[in-house]
């Protein structure tokens, strides 16, 4: 089978029927392993799965980007098809996690507790401070380090009643290796794409990129920041640029105009091979 990268969730409808809503969910077929990373917002990512001939019933590891409901929510369901399964998160994960309107907190974290999870099948594995590679199909970034980014603006950890800024200490990407280059895959990037690009770049250690795939949660970037992404993402001359989600249709199409290159719109079902 062709090693390959296929959406299962993503906010745009896909081929033969296929929903989308506003959630990720990406499986990683690499070196003869399985990975799904992120899970959606909810069990619609095992019925997208199904009609798209997916098998989640075999999958090596999960890997969730951050702890946000739009790529949490799926887990259960996940869960549920493939059963006892490694879980890759970061330390953080299952602290709280909030945004605030007209003075309320709002709960956007996971929607089950650890303990459930684990009764589920969930076997969590703490990334912390180096980089881990699963195997040598996928690369988990470890925390994303540089100064704080527009995007984790509103974001907010600790309780209902002592709300903290939060500083995402609980998001990861994944670096895949391929024959053709590097592809960096993202959920959200609310560690700031400039940070997550240097970081990429650095771990790639002079190997070239192919791709870069995901969100960049930029839907209400201004040009400032939509200029300053573009400019990190062309520094890893990547062939491809692939990005929806929380990117923002707009954004998106200002960046490609930036860097003088297409765009890839994503969709449920959408592939990228990897050879």
């Amino acid at each position: 089978m062709t090693d390959r990268i296929i959406l299962i969730g993503e906010n745009h409808d896909g081929p033969n029927g296929t929903k989308g809503e506003a959630g990720f969910a990406a499986l990683i077929e690499n070196k003869g392993k399985r990975i799904l990373f992120d899970t959606g917002l909810t069990e619609l990512t095992v019925a997208n799965a199904d009609t798209l001939d997916v098998d989640l019933t075999k999958l090596d590891a999960i890997v969730l980007s951050h702890n946000h409901f739009d790529h949490t929510g799926g887990l259960m369901a996940v869960l549920a098809r493939c059963g006892e399964t490694n879980v890759y998160i970061r330390p953080t994960f299952f602290e709280g996690s909030f945004t605030q309107k007209d003075g309320q907190a709002k709960y956007i974290g996971p929607q089950f507790k650890q303990a459930e999870y684990e009764a589920a099948g969930a076997r969590f594995r703490e990334i912390d401070i180096t980089p881990e590679w699963i195997d040598d199909a996928v690369l988990l970034s470890g925390p994303v380090p540089g100064p704080d980014a527009p995007t984790q603006r509103g974001f907010f950890t600790g309780t209902p009643d002592r709300l903290i800024p939060d500083g995402f200490e609980h998001e990861q990407y994944v670096m895949i290796p391929s024959p053709l280059g590097w592809v960096l895959l993202a959920g959200c990037t609310h560690r700031g794409v400039e940070n997550t690009v240097h970081h990429a770049i650095q771990l790639a250690e002079g190997g070239r990129f192919h791709a870069v795939v995901g969100g960049l949660h930029l839907h209400s970037a201004d040009e400032d920041q939509l200029q300053a992404a573009a400019v990190a993402i062309k520094r890893t001359n990547c062939a491809i640029l692939a990005v929806g989600h929380c990117t923002g249709d707009p954004s998106a199409a200002r960046i490609g105009e930036l860097m003088h290159k297409p765009v890839t719109g994503l969709h449920v079902g959408w592939q990228l091979p990897l050879d």
